[in-house]
């Protein structure tokens, strides 16, 4: 079975990444790596953000990034 990687900035977390990728751990089909920094200040400081399969996907919102996060795992998931 196809595992998405998504990776985070323990940095990001405290603006509410934390809660998308709680949710997030809970899909047997997510392998989730968290770093220090993934080198993404500027946006760190101003949205929320998560790598998918190392593509940036950015959202306002824990709302606005969950969703982006699943449209991003579905098109990953027909590439394979």
């Amino acid at each position: 079975m196809f595992q998405t990687l998504i990776e985070g900035c323990r940095n990001n977390m405290p603006m509410g990444t934390h809660a998308v990728v709680w949710q997030l751990q809970k899909n047997p089909d997510i392998d989730y790596i968290e770093y220090g920094c993934l080198g993404e200040c500027s946006r760190c400081a101003r949205w929320l953000f998560l790598l998918v399969e190392g593509k940036v996907i950015e959202g306002q919102t824990k709302e606005e990034l969950h969703w982006n996060l699943q449209k991003a795992m579905e098109i990953e998931k027909y590439k394979m």
